[in-house]
């Protein structure tokens, strides 16, 4: 998911060029959106990569989604971009917390669903 139109087409030009057009989708969405319409309509996914903007309360919503939507599959893991100032866990989610990896001020916190 990508709002930007720019950034949108480059995602789509790296996942054709890897090959991956039939395995992978990409949309130029709000991801807190998208999520709502997607568990709606029983969407699921292995594998999420998210980056909401820093310094926005978007990060808390998009762990609730996909948490509560279960978007992503028994199994799944999701990679989010964020802060390394904002500190997030597993909170009791079914969303198990793995790791945390520090670059800078980035920090990519990677869960995985068990339940």
């Amino acid at each position: 998911m990508e709002q930007d139109p720019r950034r949108f087409s480059e995602i789509v030009s790296s996942v054709k060029r890897m090959g991956l057009d039939e395995r992978a989708v990409a949309f130029r969405k709000n991801a807190s959106d998208f999520l709502g319409k997607a568990s709606k309509a029983g969407m699921t996914f292995g594998i999420i990569f998210a980056d909401p903007p820093y310094v926005s309360e978007e990060t808390g919503g998009i762990l609730n989604l996909l948490d509560a939507g279960g978007i992503l599959e028994r199994g799944g893991v999701l990679m989010i971009e964020h802060s390394s100032k904002e500190v997030i866990g597993d909170d009791g989610r079914s969303l198990r917390l793995v790791r945390n990896y520090r670059y800078g001020d980035t920090m990519l916190t990677l869960f995985r669903r068990d339940r």
